[in-house]
């Protein structure tokens, strides 16, 4: 579940936004659709998706996404 959340990472700061949430769905569904788990894996890499490109607003933005589209 780690690979592909870090995957959607990679994806998003490369403009990948859609093959993003791709991962970020697998790593959801393999992590038993623990939510709780990816929101907090989120705000842990934060810093990093801030560091490489994503911009700080659109992260509670993909959060919401994924809840809802999970």
């Amino acid at each position: 579940m780690n690979d592909y959340m870090n995957l959607g990472h990679v994806e998003w700061c490369r403009g990948n936004k859609g093959r993003a949430i791709e991962m970020y769905k697998k790593s959801i569904k393999l992590a038993d659709k623990d939510f709780e788990w990816f929101t907090g894996v989120m705000k842990v890499d934060r810093k990093y998706l801030i560091k490489y490109g994503i911009k700080e607003f659109d992260i509670p933005l993909m959060i919401d996404y994924l809840k809802i589209n999970s």
